[in-house]
C-alpha cells in the first residue's frame, strides 16, 4: 500500500476530445497551418503540402506531449465545494517522503465544462499534480 492517500501515477488516459476542448490553444496554431495551405496552392502544391503536414504534425505532438504530462503526474483527489462559483477543493500530501504533509488547496475551475454537465455539491473529480 501506498504511503500517500491519493496517489496513483501513471494511470490517468484523457479524451482528446474533451482535452482540445478546455485547451482551445492546442488548436490554433494546427489549423491557421492547415487553413493556409489551400491558400498556398497557388504557390505551389509542396509547400502547401508541407504546411498542412506541419499543421497535423503539431496537433498530434501536443496530443501526446498532454499524455505525457498528465501520465507523469499524480491523481490527486478532488470534490466540488461550491458548483455556483465552481470552487474544487483538492487533497494533496506535500511531504516528498518525509513525515505527513497534508494540504488541500480551494480552486476555481471550470468544471461544469469538465463534467460535461452541470456540478453538484460533493460531485468528485480526480485532479493532477504535474
Amino acid at each position: 500500500m501506498s504511503e500517500y492517500y491519493a496517489s496513483n501515477p501513471a494511470r490517468v488516459d484523457i479524451e482528446i476530445g474533451r482535452y482540445l476542448l478546455m485547451e482551445p490553444k492546442a488548436l490554433f496554431f494546427p489549423v491557421l497551418l492547415m487553413a493556409a495551405s489551400p491558400f498556398l496552392l497557388a504557390v505551389s502544391w509542396e509547400a502547401a503540402s508541407a504546411v498542412a503536414a506541419t499543421g497535423i504534425g503539431t496537433l498530434i505532438f501536443d496530443i501526446f506531449h498532454a499524455r505525457n504530462l498528465f501520465a507523469s503526474g499524480d491523481t490527486l483527489a478532488a470534490v466540488v465545494v461550491d458548483p455556483k462559483r465552481q470552487l474544487v477543493a483538492v487533497y494533496a500530501d506535500l511531504s516528498k517522503g518525509g513525515p505527513v504533509a497534508p494540504a488541500i488547496k480551494i480552486m476555481k475551475l471550470p468544471i461544469n465544462r469538465i463534467l460535461g454537465k452541470k456540478s453538484e455539491i460533493d460531485d468528485r473529480l480526480a485532479y493532477i499534480a504535474l
